[in-house]
């Protein structure tokens, strides 16, 4: 993962896998790692086990990553995707089939559990890539192997529509702003900031190079944005001039730059 340092200097870490302490009786294949608002707390979701078309759900204690939650199963839907909302209330999560849902996340004494499934978004038979909940809490984005897809959050979810873009990869919100950053398999880096129309939409585009889009995300004031590409490559583009600022090489192997933070 990446680290933000000065805006420009970056860091890889490694993160433990989320594995707890009964993995015998109950293994887990985390693929999806997500730091709530608050610091305190980890989803850790992906495949049951291996093989077994079972997807879960784990919150975890983000200092010491022992379980602090139930385990959520859904079969035939391994999660791809999560994220948390603004306040730290609700999950939205994405999975292999195509299917969207948002649950709460309620407090207990001390521990937090998955409460139950508030909305379905989608069911749609294609691969959940990304989602990515607004900073003010009243969108959520979505990227599929097609398209990228949006939601208004309010009383209800609402669908505004969906934009043909190809593979999205990556998606990632301003923190400062309404803009919306995209990332694709083609090499594109999309910025959209008026959904009043969506799906008409103006936006600009960043053609990184003949290198997929894999990760993306913002410095904390939004001036800067991070780009995980192909071949262990990771440039920095500036929010306002969207031109690139930096390029470093990660590493020297063909494995992409998968998540930053």
């Amino acid at each position: 993962m990446l680290k933000w340092l000065s805006f420009l200097f970056v860091v890889i870490f490694s993160v433990a896998s989320g594995e707890n302490a009964d993995a015998q009786t109950n293994p887990t294949e985390p693929v999806v790692s997500v730091i709530s608002p608050d610091g305190n707390r980890l989803i850790s979701a992906g495949n049951f086990s291996t093989g077994s078309g079972v997807g879960f759900i784990r919150i975890l204690n983000a200092t010491t990553l022992q379980p602090i939650s139930i385990t959520f199963q859904q079969v035939g839907a391994v999660i791809t995707t999560a994220d948390w909302s603004p306040d730290g209330k609700k999950i939205v999560a994405g999975d292999m089939n195509g299917v969207i849902r948002v649950w709460n996340v309620f407090s207990g004494d001390p521990n937090y559990s998955l409460g139950q499934v508030v909305a379905t978004l989608a069911s749609s038979g294609i691969r959940i890539n990304t989602v990515a909940w607004s900073l003010d809490g009243s969108k959520i984005a979505v990227g599929t192997e097609n398209d990228l897809r949006i939601w208004s959050v309010n009383t209800s979810y609402v669908f505004l529509g969906s934009y043909s873009i190809g593979f999205v990869r990556a998606l990632g919100w301003n923190p400062n702003s309404t803009i919306l950053a995209v990332g694709s398999y083609a090499g594109g880096l999309i910025f959209i900031d008026d959904f009043s129309n969506f799906p008409n939409v103006n936006y600009d585009e960043v053609l990184v190079a003949s290198l997929s889009v894999n990760s993306l995300d913002w410095n904390s004031n939004g001036t800067r944005i991070a780009v995980g590409l192909a071949r262990g490559k990771v440039s920095i583009y500036d929010s306002g001039s969207r031109a690139r600022t930096g390029r470093f090489q990660i590493h020297q192997n063909s494995s992409p730059i998968t998540a930053l933070t």
